[in-house]
């Protein structure tokens, strides 16, 4: 019996093998083709990516593309990436949205981390606009329809479709890469090695600091942990009457009033007190080490924005629904005031642009950073910052469900990633990975004294 199953199971593994083969051997000879046909050719290309998104997501997807680039030949091409208009709240009506998108001195946050003045002057490439164009824009409709279904599948149809568009006469090729929405096949680009990366951001950042230096937030001669805190439309807000609503739209229980946070059925949800609470345990642990902590938010103002968004959702009744407006006003100042018996900690709350510079300073400053599953923000940027180590520890907050980063691409990263169950963890673990960690980026004098200065963000 077992022998007839092996038989009937063999011819499977046999076609499967012989197809794998055969693929592999056509990818050979297209790739073969194509490095005949564009040998000694002009090759340029650009990228245009969905401004609606945030600028980390704009980043992942450029660096995505990048690689591809980098794969078939092409030389980059300099177009600036959009920043989403930043929402704000008005100070003065609850009902108003304003945008702060414009031009503090840098133009936005593309500006303030020397991407612009990086790239700039990279691939700037003269008389773009008189080279024979060709537009791409990889959507899903098209995935369907070539039947594209993994990586490959997908470098050779590009292949195919750049051989064909080369001008007759030898002339170079704009190749013009769109992207309008996220979509599955750009999470099999993360495949390419970083290897085909020429650039680093924690490297141009730096760089750039050093023609246009900003002031240093973080106390010299102290470890330096980062918290950030992503609360605005992905929060759960108390009421007035002591109950709690989870606002996040995607949420399992978006609009549902509950009697305890701890009836929000979202392993998601990591609320401030959870980050002051672990905060304690680790500056606990570490005893002498005296740290500089920045704690950088959102805050709550978008937080009531969606609410008010949504308010059809919401059983309130009228005098309720005035309640809540009266409350709104200093819930920012009510939310953070677990962290006042942290006097090393300074606090900057809000969703203005210029906090935005700060925070990403601090990033790039930082020896550790905490941060939580609702927001990933930091995690993007560190996948394409920090390629040859020296990146602080990340220090990644969940209940249940363990975050997955392995789809940034960035494998080296993932060696400084720590990950911490907020239902289950040692606190002691905790601490002396964090030891470890200080150790390798400070010199210590003597066992308990302050740390000396000497940080990669020094």
């Amino acid at each position: 019996m077992r022998l007839q199953q092996t038989i009937t199971a063999m011819p499977g593994k046999i076609l499967r093998r012989l197809r794998r083969e055969k693929r592999r051997l056509v990818a050979a000879r297209l790739a073969r083709e194509y490095a005949r046909a564009t040998r000694s050719r002009k090759l340029y290309y650009s990228i245009t990516v969905p401004g609606h998104v945030g600028f980390t997501d704009q980043i992942l997807m450029f660096g995505l593309l990048y690689k591809l680039s980098a794969l078939l030949g092409m030389k980059y091409h300099f177009t600036p990436l959009k920043p989403k208009p930043n929402l704000l709240l008005s100070a003065a009506s609850h009902d108003c949205v304003v945008e702060d998108n414009g031009a503090i001195e840098y133009g936005g946050i593309f500006g303030f981390l020397g991407f612009d003045w990086y790239f700039s002057r990279k691939g700037q490439v003269e008389a773009i606009d008189s080279i024979e164009t060709l537009d791409f824009e990889l959507n899903q409709a098209l995935v369907d329809d070539k039947q594209i279904n993994d990586l490959q599948d997908l470098i050779n149809y590009l292949r195919g479709l750049i051989q064909g568009a080369l001008p007759a006469d030898g002339s170079p090729l704009h190749f013009r890469f769109v992207i309008r929405k996220q979509i599955p096949a750009l999470a099999w680009l993360n495949e390419l090695p970083n290897s085909l990366l020429d650039f680093d951001l924690a490297d141009i950042y730096r760089d750039f600091r050093q023609l246009y230096p900003v002031p240093e937030v973080f106390e010299a001669g102290k470890p330096r942990a980062l918290i950030h805190i992503r609360q605005g439309d992905t929060a759960v807000i108390t009421t007035p009457w002591n109950t709690f609503l989870q606002i996040w739209p995607r949420g399992r229980d978006a609009f549902n009033e509950r009697d305890s946070m701890a009836e929000i059925r979202d392993h998601q949800v990591i609320s401030v007190a959870d980050f002051e609470k672990f905060y304690a345990d680790l500056k606990q642990g570490l005893e002498t080490y005296q740290l500089s902590t920045l704690l950088h938010s959102d805050g709550f103002a978008r937080s009531f924005f969606t609410m008010d968004q949504h308010a059809e959702k919401l059983n309130f009744s009228a005098g309720q629904i005035e309640e809540m407006k009266a409350y709104r006003g200093d819930y920012n100042s009510r939310a953070f005031a677990v962290f006042d018996r942290h006097h090393d900690v300074k606090r900057f709350v809000g969703e203005e642009l210029q906090l935005l510079y700060e925070l990403m300073h601090a990033f790039y400053s930082a020896d550790i950073v905490i941060v939580g599953t609702q927001q990933r923000m930091l995690a993007k940027q560190y996948a394409y910052s920090f390629h040859e180590g020296g990146g602080p520890l990340l220090i990644s907050l969940y209940k249940g469900k363990k975050p997955f980063y392995n789809y940034l691409g960035n494998h080296r990263m993932l060696d400084s990633c720590l990950y911490v169950n907020l239902d289950d963890y040692h606190v002691s673990e905790v601490v002396e990975r964090v030891r470890r960690h200080l150790s390798a980026r400070y010199q210590t004098v003597r066992h308990g004294e302050s740390l000396l200065a000497g940080s990669p963000g020094t």
